[in-house]
């Protein structure tokens, strides 16, 4: 990537990733589905080059946040993660001016992102993709679309492209980066009298959708999970949004929602509607108790507790999940 090969990070790959999928899937304790890391060397590190140490390569774009550590240095901070923007913004950038024929053809183009990748994917603008989005949409997971300690202003927390594009932002009441969960990063750094955000935060992209005048937007606060990735124990519920948005990302809004809420599966529960946007609370399909990763898997998240049984399975999901 642009990131490693210009030494800005880099954690050292698997060496024969096919080859080691294969083993790990050969056993029900190391099956990959459930594995925290498929792609990367197990025993290499990013290390930060903020991190004092010497036993290690270190790379200026590996970090941690730490509530404590930005509220020292919030000034440098707020520069920092708007270095972290400007190189997913190069690295997309490449990625758009070297796009296959197939995909520029394809019916339906979305651009997808997940925490840091969320907030690329709410941010970034540019006008041969944007062309390519107004089929398909924006998918914005792990990230709340607002001003708090990973921009470096309200400017900078807005969502690029155009109002019509459709766009599903999934995160968790509780994220432990970006909601207004009392314990996340994001609420730590913005009540802070050193601090910085807006306040209060509200933890979605709701209230900057509906500022911008979006028009064709959704919103999913997750109730059953306190995990910032929000298939740990809300993977129903998520398959199930993603499907329907992707099928119909235009209708989605005013009539895929509607086999969510009362009268459908139920599943989700409408808050707030303005013209353009729709933000709702959705729990989860099925009541099974969740299961500590130690009892199931070598590979998962060991902290973790998660929500094993699926629902709605696919041949494919079936055949990895070992279910």
């Amino acid at each position: 990537s642009f990131a490693s090969s210009t030494g800005f990070r880099y954690k050292a790959p698997l060496k024969n990733l096919s080859s080691s999928l294969r083993e790990a899937n050969k056993r029900q304790q190391t099956l990959s589905f459930w594995c925290e890391n498929n792609v990367y060397d197990p025993t290499s590190t990013c290390t930060a080059a903020m991190q004092n140490q010497t036993s290690s390569p270190s790379y200026p774009l590996c970090y941690s946040s730490d509530p404590q550590a930005i509220l020292a240095h919030t000034a440098d901070w707020r520069r920092y993660y708007e270095r972290v923007f400007r190189l997913r913004q190069l690295e997309l950038d490449y990625v758009v001016a070297h796009l296959p024929e197939y995909i520029r053809q394809a019916p339906k183009v979305f651009l997808v992102g997940e925490s840091e990748g969320g907030m690329v994917a709410a941010r970034y603008i540019n006008p041969d993709l944007e062309k390519l989005l107004t089929s398909g949409g924006r998918i914005i997971l792990q990230w709340s679309c607002e001003w708090n300690y990973y921009t470096s202003c309200s400017e900078n927390a807005g969502v690029g492209g155009e109002n019509s594009t459709p766009i599903l932002n999934i995160i968790s009441a509780q994220d432990p980066y970006f909601s207004a969960f009392p314990d996340s990063i994001a609420y730590k750094v913005a009540q802070d009298s050193l601090g910085y955000g807006q306040w209060p935060l509200t933890g979605n992209c709701f209230a900057k959708l509906e500022g911008q005048g979006f028009e064709n937007a959704t919103v999913v606060v997750l109730s059953k999970t306190i995990y910032h990735g929000v298939t740990v124990n809300s993977a129903n519920v998520v398959r199930a949004l993603l499907k329907a948005f992707l099928a119909e990302p235009r209708a989605f809004k005013n009539v895929g929602l509607k086999n969510f809420e009362a009268g459908g599966n139920d599943l989700c529960t409408e808050l707030q509607r303005s013209q353009g946007v729709t933000l709702l609370t959705c729990g989860e399909l099925g009541d099974e108790d969740s299961v500590p990763a130690s009892e199931f898997s070598a590979c998962a998240y060991k902290s973790y507790e998660f929500h094993k049984e699926y629902y709605e399975y696919g041949t494919y999901e079936m055949c990895a999940s070992g279910i």
